[in-house]
């Protein structure tokens, strides 16, 4: 299996050469480690659709079917993969076909089933953490109070929110609100049509006020924002998609400052889109179009965030339309496929979000493993963003920037090659044009400079690069930077030099103070090694200067 680059990992390490400079070390997203695969059998589920729910080292879940009543379950796991234990096994009569996940309230477990229960309509129910005490708070049953509820319910108070995505006055799905007790079910909202129907993404609560999505309806019958208070007044579509904008929301949203993030299934450039919006119903932006390709396609679940970057899953497209995992800095830029299902012990077509504990994701997948019925997986995640290529050039005004031949002698790039897709305008007077991948440069100022882009790799993945130019004059009589890598926290710094000539290898934390490490006479042939056993963290740039005999 091919491991492409997706999302990367970064401790700045430099190589300092004449006339280019290039520092950086790509991260590739490894296969993620498979924590459990579902076998469909009276100990085990099958198919999971709901996000996992995290508490300590122990993750909690549901699968939409298998068990023992082969109706679904509530399982527990510890985060290593250990310890695969059924909580409860749905029989129908106390619920059926759990699509959401979890919330958790102490030593409670809250959750909802789309059907079965009294009325065959679908249930909001509780069970202990160690399985015990499993109590159905609220049997549906398809009136005026909604019917198949998909969607993780939200806490507030002694207060459960949760939306069904049938039923309710309108026949079109309900926002309703009970107890934690069981008592004092509510319908908040009655939806429609015309202000959106079918809501099937979790809601997200930010003060009085519960903000979720429909599937469709609104103005342009392809689905909706809305927002109302806890109370259930005030509702408000905050934005009605047409099409260009998305189609098809079946995930929930999640907040960021004042601002919301979601995904559509469909819409866009055809295959979902990646969107945000201001609580307040203004500033909607599309941050990105599946184009159906190897980036992935038709993300059903919610984002999850980590630092300024959003994780997601899709649920089709990549290697073989089995899915992927990508990753979007919030403000749309940097998108990565951070990895594509293989169909095999992987998994196949995450339905379900990710959830971030610490540095790792968790999620799973609804199909494949080694039974086809879905796995559990888990990414660490790598510690910053970009990849960063800094070029140092003596006195020049024109020259090229050759971004394939540079990042294919980086630690970790494997055997891609690759060119440079984009870049952003320079605000020092410098032209920057991207000439078939590479990068064209003009610097009649003669000063630095910084700009972020975008590379391709050979298999069609991207990678967001930082280009740091470095204007000063060379090294003298040929001393050069030829590798750098990384072993166990050794910096392994090869150079290249003149016979018997003198050098002094030279560290430096911010580029402008230096510290002599060795002096050297280069070997006969000119090759020679230095290994930094404390390389300084998170920045070091590393030289070589003739010492002058």
């Amino acid at each position: 299996m091919r491991t492409s680059i997706k999302k990367f990992k970064w401790l700045t390490r430099t190589l300092l050469m004449s006339p280019v400079l290039l520092l950086g070390e790509f991260g590739q997203a490894q296969a993620p480690a498979i924590l459990h695969s579902f076998t469909v059998s009276a100990t085990d589920g099958s198919n999971p659709y709901g996000n996992l729910l995290q508490a300590g080292d122990q993750l909690y879940g549901t699968t939409y079917s298998g068990g023992s009543g082969s109706d679904g379950t509530v399982f527990v796991m510890n985060t290593n993969g250990s310890g695969f234990t059924l909580l409860h096994s749905f029989n129908s009569v106390d619920g059926q076909a759990p699509q959401a996940g979890l919330i958790l309230s102490g030593n409670t477990l809250y959750g909802t089933t789309a059907s079965g229960g009294a009325s065959q309509r679908g249930t909001v129910f509780a069970v202990n953490t160690d399985g015990s005490g499993f109590t159905t708070l609220y049997n549906f049953i398809g009136g005026g109070d909604g019917s198949s509820p998909q969607a993780n319910l939200i806490l507030s108070g002694n207060t459960l929110y949760g939306t069904t995505a049938a039923g309710g006055s309108g026949s079109q799905g309900t926002v309703f609100a009970v107890k934690t007790d069981g008592t004092g079910f509510t319908t908040l909202h009655s939806f429609t049509g015309a202000d959106g129907f079918t809501p099937q993404g979790s809601l997200v609560l930010s003060g009085n006020t519960l903000y979720g999505t429909t599937a469709g309806g609104g103005s342009g019958n392809q689905g909706t924002v809305f927002a109302l208070n806890l109370s259930g007044s005030s509702f408000t579509t905050l934005h009605s998609f047409s099409g260009p904008d998305g189609v098809n929301l079946q995930a929930g949203l999640i907040l960021s400052g004042n601002t919301l993030y979601g995904t559509t299934i469909s819409g866009g450039l055809g295959y979902g889109t990646v969107f945000a919006i201001n609580t307040d119903g203004t500033g909607f932006a599309t941050l990105h179009s599946f184009s159906g390709d190897a980036g992935g396609s038709n993300p059903r679940a919610s984002l999850v965030l980590s630092g300024n970057t959003l994780y997601g899953t899709a649920s089709s497209g990549g290697t073989n339309s089995f899915g992927t995992v990508f990753a979007i800095a919030l403000d749309g830029s940097d998108f990565t496929t951070f990895y594509k299902f293989t169909g095999g012990a992987d998994g196949s077509n995450p339905q379900s979000g990710l959830t971030l504990a610490g540095n790792t994701l968790y999620g799973m997948a609804n199909l494949g493993g080694s039974s086809g019925h879905g796995t559990i997986f888990a990414f660490n995640l790598p510690s910053t963003s970009f990849v960063n290529v800094a070029y140092y050039r003596d006195y020049q005004t024109n020259w090229q920037i050759s971004v394939s031949d540079l990042l294919t002698n980086v630690n970790g790039s494997g055997n891609n090659s690759f060119s440079l897709a984009s870049v952003t305008p320079s605000t020092n007077g410098i032209t920057l044009v991207v000439n078939n991948g590479e990068l064209d440069y003009s610097n009649p100022n003669l000063v630095d400079d910084q700009f972020t882009g975008t590379a391709v790799d050979s298999q069609g993945d991207t990678v967001a690069i930082i280009v740091t130019l470095y204007i000063t004059s060379a090294p003298p009589l040929g001393g050069h930077v030829e590798q750098l890598t990384l072993t166990n926290n050794t910096a392994v710094i090869s150079f290249s030099g003149i016979p018997t000539y003198l050098y002094a290898v030279q560290v430096s934390t911010n580029l402008s103070a230096w510290t002599t490490l060795t002096t050297t006479n280069a070997p006969a042939d000119g090759q020679f090694q230095f290994n930094d056993t404390n390389p300084p963290q998170p920045n070091v740039f590393y030289r070589l200067l003739w010492n002058g005999n």
